[in-house]
């Protein structure tokens, strides 16, 4: 979003407006709904009145929801109005000093080699001295892409070993001339400008040589090594404009070490009987995070693999412990500075607190499939959202990507028997959005979470509707089940204006989506629709969709694209209901529900034949309704549906179908 094309002022009185005009719809459609109930009350109108109640209840979270998307909106503008870019004469500075240790996560389920490599990639040349990577890999034995996925890791970590050597042993000459005094400022700087043009020549190779076969792969490129070479090419030119001296030249080479100084290596905890083997990403990442710091040793019994804690003697393995911990899902990608500049903040006295700090990913831009890119906009607006949150201090950990600080991990740290061992549990496990529970456990012990103002972070969109099911089944799912948890922090909190704004966000957050289908299906049994109010619901919509449609527009898509996302959003209903009915099976029989990893091929995956009925089914209710009461509303939904099961669902259709080329 081009920041400067913003007039922050126009905004602001537009929320305001927004808001004023949702909130007189709210008060209107309540006042009538009263009387209706009042008047209802001498007669045998049960079912009416448990219609009014749905209506009411409709109404209600539709306004709270409308309510909190302004007030989002305008925390996000404000930040962003505020935010300085960090400056990067000071990071360079920090960068030159002993840096914090930071290990990075990739925790990898089932990906595909050329997902896994762009995340691995993106993570060994982040620009940050005091790096390791390890790809946490929770394949079965039988997968057959388990042995290539190993190769990969070596296949990497031998490369940049390769790089690093070389240029440790021309850092190793310079020393020596420097001992012997044999130092050329000049011939130097010219050894220095030789060096940089060949790193600057390996970037390069490695972006020619790198397999493009989409659009997310054009992207990777572009954050990875071309941003990279500009900023390599901004040194170089340096280098040849001053005057360098002893100093600068020790600089210039710990920042050149620095490029290929990482160890990539990759864990398998489903090969140890003693780690947890549940399946789930969180248990993956604990199983890891608990042997860290330890000293460690295999062993046999029964035909099983153990792994244990050792003296350091005795050791075969020594898992170093980290200052901060960056989590990355394999179908994700950073900016080459993502490391170096949230470090950087989180070393600052002002975010001495802070636990999580992250950038909420956006989708790859350009997608070619028109679904594909919807699912994106609807991303890219959450991204604003998510910023807003920051702003009233109720930001949530939104998984994909996150830099933690290892301390606040170990504050949250839950130990349990698990087949007659000590499992770590760090982050938790009961629901399949455990990044959004382990929020709450964080703020329940003090730890702030914040979102960095910049986009750093982009992740793959499902490319088809039957990988989108996956994705937002499971979304829906864990809400429920983190309510009453969130409510005994709320509670518990000393009673400040900070943890009523706060609650505000994180109750419509996690209820959100039961609440609105809870109460469209008691609304089903009312003879009364919005239709029914036709001034109110306008009032009640509008605003709403006029502030979405100027965000979409702002974060690069089309007003037009707005019918497009609502239509979207309509054919996920029944994949959003069956994630809330997990919710409600898991709170009634205390089983969790299984995690379903979201496919990123090319190929589709097939849509469920129960989703298709039920969109089918929806697109010939809406319609009959809309008929049978002559309701414009109606009508408009049964179009939205129509749309959505022709167009959205149709894994063929590509934008050019549609748009312009």
């Amino acid at each position: 979003m081009n920041c400067k094309n913003i007039c922050y002022t126009k905004e602001f009185y537009l929320n305001i407006i927004a808001s004023t005009a949702v909130l007189t719809g709210f008060f209107l459609v309540m006042y009538k709904l009263l009387n209706m109930a009042g008047s209802m009350f001498s007669g045998d109108h049960c079912l009416d009145i448990v219609g009014i109640f749905g209506v009411s209840l409709f109404t209600f979270f539709l306004t709270y929801g409308n309510i909190v998307y302004s007030f989002s909106r305008y925390g996000y503008f404000k930040r962003l109005f505020k935010h300085k870019p960090t400056n990067k004469s000071e990071l360079n500075s920090f960068l030159l000093k002993e840096t914090p240790s930071l290990l990075i996560l990739v925790p990898s389920y089932k990906e595909e080699i050329q997902v896994i490599r762009q995340s691995l990639l993106s993570a060994a040349l982040q620009n940050y001295p005091n790096r390791r990577v390890v790809l946490l890999i929770d394949n079965p034995p039988s997968c057959p892409i388990l042995n290539e996925t190993r190769n990969l890791v070596n296949e990497l970590n031998n490369l940049f070993k390769s790089e690093y050597t070389k240029y440790m042993e021309l850092e190793i000459d310079f020393q020596q001339r420097l001992t012997h005094k044999t130092i050329s400022i000049i011939d130097e700087t010219s050894y220095l400008i030789s060096i940089y043009e060949n790193i600057i020549l390996f970037f390069e190779n490695q972006a020619l040589l790198y397999e493009i076969k989409g659009h997310a792969d054009k992207k990777f490129i572009e954050l990875t090594f071309t941003k990279r070479i500009l900023n390599l090419k901004s040194i170089l030119e340096s280098l040849k404009t001053r005057k360098l001296e002893i100093k600068e030249l020790k600089s210039e080479y710990i920042t050149i070490l620095g490029i290929f100084n990482v160890e990539l290596s990759s864990f398998e905890r489903k090969q140890y009987a003693n780690l947890s083997h549940a399946s789930n990403k969180s248990m993956n990442i604990n199983s890891y995070l608990g042997l860290l710091g330890k000293h460690l040793k295999e062993g046999n019994k029964d035909g099983k693999i153990y792994i244990n804690e050792c003296a350091s003697n005795e050791s075969s393995f020594y898992f170093q412990n980290a200052i901060y911990i960056s989590i990355l899902d394999a179908d994700s990608i950073l900016t080459y500075d993502y490391g170096s500049r949230l470090i950087f903040e989180m070393e600052k006295s002002y975010f001495q607190n802070t636990a999580v700090i992250q950038t909420p990913y956006s989708a790859y831009p350009k997608a070619p499939g028109l679904l594909e890119r919807i699912a994106g906009a609807a991303t890219d607006v959450q991204y604003n959202m998510h910023q807003g949150f920051t702003y009233f201090g109720a930001t949530f950990w939104v998984g994909a990507n996150a830099l933690i600080r290892k301390s606040a991990l170990d504050d949250i740290l839950e130990q349990r028997l698990e087949n007659g061992f000590l499992i770590c549990r760090y982050i938790q496990d009961r629901t399949v959005i455990e990044d959004t529970e382990s929020s709450i456990d964080l703020a329940a012990k003090g730890w702030k979470l914040y979102n960095y103002p910049e986009r750093l972070s982009y992740s793959a969109t499902p490319p088809d509707f039957g990988s989108l099911i996956i994705q937002r089944k499971r979304w829906a799912n864990g809400g429920l089940i983190i309510l009453p948890k969130a409510l005994a922090y709320f509670i518990k909190s000393p009673k400040k204006i900070r943890i009523l704004k706060e609650s505000l966000f994180r109750v419509h957050y996690l209820l959100s989506m039961p609440s609105i289908l809870f109460s469209t299906l008691l609304m089903q049994v009312s003879p009364f629709t919005l239709g029914d109010f036709p001034l109110e619901a306008l009032l009640l919509t509008i605003p709403y969709l006029f502030l979405y449609a100027r965000d979409l527009k702002q974060c690069g898509y089309k007003y037009s694209d707005l019918f497009r996302v609502l239509s979207l959003n309509m054919v996920l209903l029944p994949v959003n209901f069956a994630g809330v009915l997990q919710s409600f099976k898991q709170i009634i029989f205390n089983k969790h529900t299984v995690f379903f990893r979201t496919p990123k091929i090319s190929d589709s995956t097939p849509i469920p034949l129960v989703y298709k009925i039920s969109i089918i089914l929806l697109v010939i209710y809406s319609s009959y309704i809309a008929i049978k009461y002559t309701s414009s509303i109606d009508a408009i939904l049964a179009f939205l549906f129509a749309y959505g099961l022709i167009v959205l669902l149709n894994p063929k259709w590509k934008l050019k179908k549609i748009l312009p080329s």
